[in-house]
């Protein structure tokens, strides 16, 4: 079973290996069974996320990406490089027009 209405972006900013270079486009399932050939399932562990939302043209994502890191940082907060990232899009059909959670994988400070 699958939310066809919401597509994941996944990457892992600072790779430690190819397999992991590259950004996979998504939809959550609940169980992984069936997998069409040519595509991959890929897991994404439980982890604390700072999030922030971008609601304009893809081509401002960047800037929205920026926002979020500053706050990160003067939050006192750490982004993990090395752990999967994820982008939860709702609208993205349409370019000039998408709206998506843009969700940076931070250290938590219960798990140390």
């Amino acid at each position: 079973m699958s939310n066809l209405h919401q597509q994941f972006g996944a990457f892992v900013v600072d790779t430690s290996s190819e397999e992991e270079d590259g950004y996979w486009v998504c939809h959550q399932v609940k169980k992984i069974e069936g997998v069409p050939e040519g595509m991959v399932s890929l897991r994404i562990p439980s982890q604390t996320y700072a999030v922030l939302k971008h609601r304009f043209e893809n081509i401002g994502i960047l800037n929205t990406y920026e926002e979020l890191h500053t706050w990160i940082t003067k939050s006192g907060l750490k982004r993990r490089l090395g752990a999967w990232h994820l982008e939860r899009f709702y609208h993205f059909k349409d370019t000039e027009q998408i709206e998506v959670d843009l969700m940076d994988t931070i250290q938590d400070e219960k798990r140390r």
